[in-house]
Formats: structure tokens, C-alpha cells, sequence
């Protein structure tokens, strides 16, 4: 995944470290200052050792102007050692340091949001096995420019009669399948992991997230849905 720096230019590229057992740790960063035309190495783990098995990894930066975490990096993914959990750290000097990683809940598949008075919002799905199905919701928590502290977290509703989504798949999978007509095992895996942006004007963020149209749909298994 990658950022951009509007003040500078800068070009910020994150990545999945590699899967050995021996360097599967944090993610790792690189940088461009020419317009993409070259990237360095400017950290090999931006959980600094306290995360391993990183996965899903997600970046932003803050482009507004004349705050005090103007310019400042923000980092989340998942750990799916024993279980997946979202971390996620921050950056002041441009991805070279980091703080100490901050576990956010269990879920997955984390996206950031910034707004103009500085407030971040981490995003995620958590998928639940109960009872030999999952339940699946999206949750958020939220830092101010004043904390240091997240708070949170809240469970956005995913639809007017229900607070979870209607898959009942891992990772909230519709099971996309290759046809109408095909095999009921040829399918996709999907998931409704949720993908956010922010309204630089009014400061309204805007969630979008995939699902299906209503319980125990087998033909339609896979809807968009946007809420703000």
C-alpha cells in the first residue's frame, strides 16, 4: 500500500515483510523522494520487534497543514499469530522511528482515515466463530490531536436491522461464484473488510464495505454498501 506527502512529495511504500519464520515480523517501509523513480529502505520493521506474522498492511498520512501531526505517519495491520489482532504506530520523522505499537482489538483487514482537525480513525473487521459460523461487524476506534490515547472502540451498524453484517463466512466472505450456474464449490473467497475517506470540507468520513444483500442469500452474494 502507499501514501503520498503533499507537502514534500514524499512517497511512502508498505509492505508485507517476507513469511521465514526467522524475519516474519513487522512491515516494512520504503521511500521515494524522486517521484517514484527509486525507493530506499527507511524501516525493516515498523512494529520495532513487538509484532510478528504482520499481515494486511495499511498507511496514511496527515496532509493537513499547521497541525502538530501534520506530515506524521500513521500504520495499522494485523498479527495472525494466535489469533488475528490490529496494531497499529505512528510516525513523527518520517518513518524512521515509530512508537510503541498499540493493539487496537481482534479483526483484520484495518484502513485509516485522517480529518482535518487531526482526529485518526482505524477501521476493521472483526470475524467471531460462534456456534460453527461467524459473526462478523466492523468496528473503528479513534485518536484526538489532544490524547494520547485511543478510544473506542465502537461497532458501526451494517444494516438498518442489524448490527453485523449477513455473511456468516470468515472474514465476511460472500462466496462470489464463478456463475449462477456453477458448481456450488466454485466460488471466490471475498471479504467485507472496510475501506474508508474523508470529506476535507465537512469532515464526514465515508465507509464502504461489501456484503450480502440479506440473510442466507445464494444467488446475489455480493452487495456495496457505503454509509457516512
Amino acid at each position: 500500500v502507499m501514501a503520498r506527502y503533499t507537502a514534500n512529495g514524499t512517497i511512502y511504500l508498505l509492505v508485507n515483510p517476507s513469511r521465514e519464520p526467522s524475519t516474519w515480523r513487522g512491515f516494512r517501509l520504503w521511500k521515494s523522494t524522486d517521484n517514484g523513480q527509486s525507493f530506499i529502505l527507511a524501516n525493516n520493521d515498523v512494529f520495532g520487534g513487538a509484532v510478528t506474522m504482520a499481515d494486511k498492511p495499511m498507511i496514511a498520512v496527515n496532509n493537513y497543514p499547521g497541525l502538530s501531526n501534520s506530515g506524521h505517519l500513521y500504520v495499522a495491520g494485523s498479527s495472525i499469530a494466535g489469533g488475528a489482532v490490529v496494531w497499529c504506530t505512528h510516525s513523527g520523522d518520517g518513518g524512521v522511528t515509530w512508537d510503541v505499537p498499540q493493539a487496537l482489538g481482534p479483526g483484520s483487514g484495518a484502513d485509516i482515515a485522517i480529518r482535518s482537525n487531526g482526529t485518526v480513525y482505524v477501521f476493521w473487521l472483526v470475524s467471531t466463530m460462534v456456534a460453527g459460523t461467524y459473526q462478523n461487524s466492523i468496528q473503528y476506534r479513534w485518536r484526538r490531536l489532544v490524547n494520547n490515547y485511543w478510544n473506542g472502540p465502537e461497532t458501526v451498524p451494517a444494516h438498518p436491522d442489524s448490527q453485523l453484517l449477513y455473511s456468516v463466512k470468515g472474514n465476511a466472505s460472500g462466496d462470489l461464484k464463478r456463475s449462477n450456474s456453477a458448481a456450488p464449490q466454485d466460488y471466490f473467497v471475498s471479504n467485507g473488510f472496510p475501506r474508508v475517506a474523508v470529506n476535507p470540507v465537512n469532515g464526514r468520513i465515508y465507509l464502504v464495505y461489501a456484503d450480502l444483500p440479506y440473510p442466507g442469500s445464494s444467488t446475489d452474494r455480493g452487495d456495496i454498501y457505503v454509509q457516512d
